[in-house]
């Protein structure tokens, strides 16, 4: 959205999988995974997931900016990944 502030990404679901017992179960393995330049970012980047299927939101853990991360949903399925920069750093 605003590299070095803020960042938006879509993930779709590539394995179009249903939404079962067993994916429910292993959300953890099942999820979409995302590679994320976030090179042009310095400090403290604050990290939440939206389940695009359910409407629901997930915080996660803050990352610091200036690198590539590898960052997974924690759900299955469609997800949207919002990272921005905490506004006092």
């Amino acid at each position: 959205a605003a590299p070095g502030e803020e960042y938006l990404v879509y993930v779709p679901d590539r394995h179009h999988r249903p939404y079962r017992l067993v994916a429910r179960l292993l959300a953890r393995l099942a999820a979409e995974r995302v590679d994320l330049d976030l090179s042009a970012a310095h400090g403290t980047l604050d990290v939440e997931w939206l389940d695009a299927r359910r409407g629901l939101l997930f915080p996660a853990p803050s990352v610091t900016g200036g690198r590539r991360l590898d960052l997974r949903a924690p759900f299955p399925g469609d997800a949207v990944l919002h990272v921005r920069r905490r506004a006092n750093e």
